[in-house]
């Protein structure tokens, strides 16, 4: 049994500490983490000793220290500027109809970093919302391309069988990347996306249930 400490981000995304974090104290509320190179607010939502969750674990974060007043100050305009960045983002993906969802979008804590994730199937230029929203808040803007498969796992769910996400649960990392042929071989159906899991992609069960 080790203790584990699971905090929640700005944009409602889980983190877990990493093995050898410092813990927070007891106490803390608002805490101050860093993920992926970051620094950014986030609150405790458990921590206690248990095993750790079999299957896919949220990303690693790193606790830095419980937020000072000055910082707690910052938290409203943080949730302002995100919601602002969004709406910049959102709009001139909607004007050039392409093809791309926004996952997550959240600052740093300071407001210094801007960072996105987004799922896009096609090339996409992002240079010119890039320059807008940094002029516009002042801030260095970087993005991360992720796929569907993955933003199902990250947000978790039932599937149709009843059971969580095979992605989620650790089952896909054991088998390889289900496609057509695989699910032809399971005489699945092609037609009513019968074959698609929740992330439009082919079930990954397709995959565990041939091994």
């Amino acid at each position: 049994m080790e203790r584990n400490t699971y905090f929640i981000l700005n944009d409602g995304f889980v983190c877990v500490a990493a093995k050898g974090s410092p813990q927070p104290p007891k106490h803390a509320e608002l805490c101050v983490v860093e993920v992926d190179g970051m620094a950014e607010f986030a609150r405790v939502i458990r921590n206690e000793l248990c095993p750790r969750a079999t299957g896919r674990e949220p990303p690693h974060c790193v606790f830095l220290r419980e937020a000072a007043p000055d910082e707690r100050a910052r938290l409203p305009g943080n949730f302002e500027a995100a919601a602002r960045a969004r709406t910049m983002f959102v709009k001139w993906m909607l004007d050039g109809a392409k093809p791309l969802q926004i996952v997550k979008l959240r600052f740093s804590v300071k407001r210094e970093r801007l960072t996105l994730t987004v799922s896009v199937g096609v090339f996409v230029n992002f240079q010119p919302i890039f320059e807008a929203l940094e002029k516009k808040f002042q801030t260095h803007v970087s993005a991360k391309i992720t796929s569907p498969r993955d933003i199902a796992a990250d947000v978790g769910g039932i599937g149709p069988c009843g059971c969580g996400f095979c992605c989620r649960n650790g089952i896909s990392k054991i088998t390889q990347a289900p496609d057509m042929a695989t699910a032809k071989s399971q005489s699945m159906q092609m037609h009513d996306f019968a074959a698609a899991g929740v992330c439009g992609k082919v079930k990954c069960c397709a995959s565990y249930e041939l091994n």
